[in-house]
């Protein structure tokens, strides 16, 4: 994570460095931390399916079920013959099992 850091330190505007920082956090336990990282990597990178799936699967470790559910629905709309399609489909049916969008043939 040390990398991560002195990565955001030399660069904080950019996207893919904050997604990565973000997602070391929540791995290590620091949801809340990695969230708002990765929302702002959204922001920077809004086209990109895998930093959106990334903020979803924080905020839901947040206990942010809704908003979890809403963003990880983003990650699908975005790329929804990922090879994450599957794990996406997963979170969401288990955050909210009634509004998962069937698998996109």
């Amino acid at each position: 994570m040390d990398l991560a850091r002195k990565a955001h330190a030399l660069d904080p505007d950019n996207g893919a460095v904050k997604d990565t920082l973000g997602w070391m956090l929540h791995l290590s336990g620091r949801h809340e931390e990695g969230a708002a990282l990765l929302a702002e990597a959204t922001a920077k990178l809004p086209r990109n399916a895998e930093i959106w799936r990334h903020w979803g699967e924080a905020l839901a470790a947040e206990g942010k079920g809704e908003d979890a559910a809403r963003v990880l629905r983003a990650a699908l709309f975005l790329a929804p013959r990922s090879d994450r399609a599957e794990r996406i489909r997963f979170l969401l049916n288990r955050i909210s099992p009634r509004i998962v969008p069937p698998p996109y043939r």
